[in-house]
């Protein structure tokens, strides 16, 4: 991601940050989720920084099946391997 990309996606004190330190800080860093959405997501599944949530089980699966649903039609169905 650029630095352009950061001031879209990250709160203002995160911007100037390494990607390394970047990923290592709370989840709440990111645009659009609160202090208390990262409590709850903490509670909830042990997710404390953004890293935990990029490799957090359930979403590596919910973006799996995703990807899966993306190809339908395309790849997976009976029409495409005929």
């Amino acid at each position: 991601m650029s630095s352009f990309l950061k001031e879209k996606y990250l709160d203002k004190e995160y911007e100037t940050m390494s990607w390394i330190e970047v990923s290592n800080a709370p989840i709440s860093a990111i645009s659009g989720i609160s202090k208390e959405d990262a409590v709850d997501l903490k509670q909830a599944f042990g997710i404390v920084t953004i890293k935990d949530l990029a490799l957090n089980k359930y979403v590596v699966l919910a973006h799996g099946i995703n990807s899966f649903f993306k190809a339908s039609g395309v790849i997976f169905d009976k029409n495409f391997n005929s």
